[in-house]
């Protein structure tokens, strides 16, 4: 095995949306970003927590609002997580796909470095979305491996992009339960705005 393929940093970004059905008055991209040696006992931590809280693999709207609170609890204990949460929001503007392509392409630009590869996993894209995504990431000079959109949240890390969105989104609507574990996540350096 070659050395540049020793030292390769593998870089996986789990994506999901909120706001569409606002057409455009509110839209955020969540991203999760891991290093591969991390990603599998990231998953297998995240398997554990949705198992004990009962959330499952269950979306975020279909939760309900105990088990989202001890979730999101369970989630700042797993420190392999710190610094690999991201979101960024929009206003006025409805083409979507651009604008989850522009905030995955800064996660990978702030969190990869040297030799590195990226595989983008984002949830529910269709065949011509992964190549709008692939082509933007082309034209930023992004290394990636593939573009993929798989159904149904089919892995802890994306069910944890679209947990991520959802609450999110509910911070953002000013319910009462987000302000304090908003808090915590940027206090313990878990989840970052990309403005």
């Amino acid at each position: 095995m070659s050395k540049a393929k020793i030292n390769k940093l593998r870089l996986y970004c789990y994506a999901d949306e909120t706001g569409p059905d606002t057409k455009g008055e509110f839209f955020l991209v969540s991203v999760v970003a891991l290093e591969g040696e991390l990603r599998e006992a990231a998953e297998a931590s995240l398997e554990r927590i949705e198992t004990r809280t009962k959330k499952y693999n269950r979306k975020w709207g279909g939760t309900k609002h105990d088990i989202r609170i001890d979730y999101l609890r369970d989630i700042l204990q797993v420190k392999k997580l710190r610094g690999s949460l991201f979101y960024a929001t929009y206003r006025g503007q409805t083409n979507y796909i651009p604008l989850i392509a522009q905030t995955i392409i800064r996660v990978i630009l702030l969190k990869a470095y040297g030799n590195y590869q990226a595989t983008i996993i984002i949830d529910g894209i269709n065949e011509a979305e992964q190549k709008l995504v692939s082509r933007l990431l082309k034209e930023s000079h992004i290394r990636y491996k593939n573009v993929r959109g798989p159904k149904d949240e089919s892995t802890a890390l994306l069910r944890l992009a679209d947990a991520m969105a959802g609450f999110l989104r509910d911070y953002h609507e000013r319910k009462h339960y987000t302000d304090k574990l908003y808090r915590a996540f940027r206090r313990q350096e878990f989840l970052r705005e990309m403005k």
